[in-house]
């Protein structure tokens, strides 16, 4: 059995050690959130091309054709109606892009992977939601010195 004193440096302990368990804890919290924008910025950057949209929880159409561009450079360009295109700068904070633009937007991410992006926002109001695709990168044809796209030797037929 315990005396009273061992008792006490017992209890002592554990009231302490609570506390430093918990700064921890949000330390580990905070630090893995840090990584978590590094490895979006990586998924985000590329052209993403919408397949559905949703305005007020049902399909719309009126966004059909809407695209983002992002590079790791923090630039980003989209045709997003809502202002002129071209290429503006954005921040990734969290689960939001801050698009700082004349008409700064911010974006929440609701999903990320490598092949899916999903997006809200309210526009004039109104809540969208926004499904996108990662755009296939297409390899630009290789030209000789004349400007004619070049053809392997051994496929041509004899």
């Amino acid at each position: 059995m315990l005396s009273s004193e061992e008792h006490r440096y017992t209890m002592t302990a554990r009231f302490c050690a609570l506390p430093l368990f918990g700064m921890a804890f949000c330390a580990l919290l905070i630090s893995c959130n840090s990584e978590v924008v590094v490895k979006n910025k990586a998924l985000l950057t590329g052209r993403w091309e919408l397949f559905k949209a949703l305005r007020n929880q049902k399909a719309t159409e009126t966004l059909d054709g809407t695209y983002f561009t992002f590079s790791d450079a923090g630039k980003m360009t989209t045709n997003l109606p809502v202002g002129p295109e071209g290429e503006c700068d954005f921040e990734l904070s969290g689960n939001q892009i801050k698009q700082k633009s004349a008409k700064p937007l911010t974006y929440n991410i609701v999903e990320l992977s490598d092949s899916i992006l999903t997006l809200s926002i309210e526009l004039r109001g109104m809540p969208f939601q926004l499904f996108m695709r990662r755009a296939a990168v297409v390899a630009p044809a290789v030209q000789d010195n004349l400007g004619v796209d070049s053809v392997r030797v051994d496929s041509v037929p004899r």
